[in-house]
């Protein structure tokens, strides 16, 4: 077979064209895939924190629930743990985990 000149030339080109193609593609979703991997581990705190939450609620809601109606309706509050017992306090949680605010609001 005989080739005509500027055939591998023109190959080259159309491959190279193919590569710059394709390249920003797979750059752009290896990159996606290990912010993703961080955004996970943060929602999985998240979530850890959120569950903890409704298990000291549980707890305090079974020791007695006097401690929740005496708290003032739609006011932050937050948990606190002194002497063995869980509490609910004032204010917001600030910088758990240096990430998260957690504020704790009963309604009735």
């Amino acid at each position: 077979m005989i080739l005509k000149k500027g055939q591998a030339l023109v190959e080259m080109m159309v491959g190279m064209g193919i590569a710059a193609a394709i390249m920003p593609a797979l750059v752009t979703s290896f990159f996606a895939a290990r912010g993703g991997s961080a955004q996970e581990q943060v929602r999985m705190q998240a979530q850890g924190r959120l569950r903890e939450a409704r298990e000291v609620l549980r707890l305090i809601k079974q020791d007695n629930w006097d401690n929740l109606y005496s708290l003032t309706s739609g006011s932050p509050y937050q948990l606190s743990f002194s002497g063995g017992i869980w509490s609910l306090t004032p204010g917001p949680q600030t910088n758990l985990d240096s990430l998260f605010t957690r504020q704790i609001n009963l309604h009735p």
